[in-house]
Formats: C-alpha cells, structure tokens, sequence
C-alpha cells in the first residue's frame, strides 16, 4: 500500500509499515509544519493514502483517509494493530476508514 503518513502518526507506526513492505512517505520527514488542506492535496497529487490521527481530516475528504483512533494504546501495539489493519482491505483510496480498537470502519 502506498502512505502518506501525517506529521503526528508515531515514527515506530512508519517504521513498522515500512517493514511489513508498504511504501510510507512521512510528512514529519519531508514537509514538516504542513496544513492539514496541503497535506491532503499532497496525498491526492501523489496518489497516496493519508494515514492521520487528525479527526480533522474527516471533514475535509470522505475518501483516501484512514483515520487512526486507537486511544491511550503502547506505540508498539498502536504499530501492530494498523499493520494488521491495513493488510486486511483492498479499497482504502475509496472509502474513509476509521482503525479503532477491535475494528476497522470503512466509510464509502
């Protein structure tokens, strides 16, 4: 799967992602400081998936946003819950998903 990884997705998450074989472009390493309308221009020019913990996002598109939800979890079982995740669905650019513990909401 291809990523853009929002500036406050965890390093260990990106890490994880990228060991598990997903291409993962991470705005904290590449456009810091970005606003969250660019960041989601950025996905859309690219072609990318937007991963973000930013509920925000979800006024701003309906589709090509996971939405990460997963409340006072370790960064480490926050990495494995979205690795496992997301190699469980196909259609990621065309809905909204919502990664909460125990589900995963796919919008669209």
């Amino acid at each position: 799967m291809r990523l853009l990884a929002d500036e406050n997705v965890p390093a260990v998450v990106i890490t994880q992602l990228r060991e598990a074989g997903h291409h993962v472009v991470a705005v904290a390493e590449t456009a810091k400081g970005l606003a969250d309308k660019d960041v989601l221009a950025l996905a859309r020019h690219a072609e990318l998936v937007l991963l973000t913990f930013d509920k925000d996002f979800g006024e701003l598109a309906a589709r090509g946003v996971v939405l990460v939800r997963l409340g006072s979890m370790s960064p480490g079982l926050m990495a494995k819950t979205i690795v496992a995740a997301i190699a469980c669905g196909d259609r990621w650019s065309e809905c909204f998903t919502v990664i909460e513990p125990g589900r995963v909401r796919m919008i669209g």
